[in-house]
């Protein structure tokens, strides 16, 4: 390379490394999402009267839900607050079969919070891990249903598609209170902390 060109290829390194830098660079400012996902479920009860040496689990079937949320976003940092929606039925398992009652719904409403930190910004992107309450309300026609408090860990990957919309990745774990009341078990039926992994993806636009 000449000596009267390296100005010139000075410039260009300057302005290339300057835009990969505001390319990463943590977004400030106001998001909504949408999000579908796969919830699948584990605990809510344990029966070992039913049938004598056989342990039976009665909780809600794997099933798909949709979210929104909206999300203010300071830097690195990411609260945000969101609603879902979740409809499916009652599942009885035992270590070797399951049978799925399909006779009626059960509906899962939430509200969660979440605050989440960005532990990769990238050029495109940003991959955060977050966590936070969340409040869920149970019901169907033949139990009382109930209002249960929970928590979860979330992992997130957005990735960009232009300028304010991005492709949203999330796989998250839960933990809540048992769907049940005690009405709706008979005796010797344990209720259990229900257990929940979910793995979603959808839409964030930046406001």
């Amino acid at each position: 390379m000449r000596l009267k060109n390296l100005p010139t290829a000075l410039l260009l390194v300057a302005g290339f490394t300057t835009a990969q830098a505001q390319a990463a660079r943590p977004h400030s400012g106001w998001s909504v999402s949408a999000v579908v996902a796969h919830n699948s479920f584990n605990g809510a009860t344990r029966d070992t009267v039913t049938i004598p040496g056989t342990e039976v689990s009665f909780l809600p079937a794997s099933h798909f839900g949709m979210g929104a949320s909206v999300d203010r976003h300071l830097g690195r940092w990411r609260l945000g607050f969101g609603l879902g929606y979740l409809s499916t039925h009652l599942l009885a398992k035992t270590g070797t079969a399951e049978l799925r009652d399909k006779t009626e719904d059960w509906y899962r409403l939430r509200a969660e919070m979440l605050l989440s930190y960005t532990l990769l910004p990238l050029s495109h992107g940003a991959l955060a891990l977050g966590a936070g309450p969340a409040i869920d309300g149970w019901s169907t026609g033949s139990f009382d249903g109930r209002i249960v408090a929970g928590g979860q860990l979330r992992l997130s990957l957005d990735l960009d598609i232009t300028g304010s919309l991005a492709l949203v990745n999330q796989a998250s774990i839960g933990w809540s209170g048992s769907p049940f009341t005690e009405n709706d078990t008979p005796a010797g039926v344990e209720r259990k902390t229900l257990r929940t992994l979910e793995l979603g993806a959808g839409l964030r636009v930046r406001l």
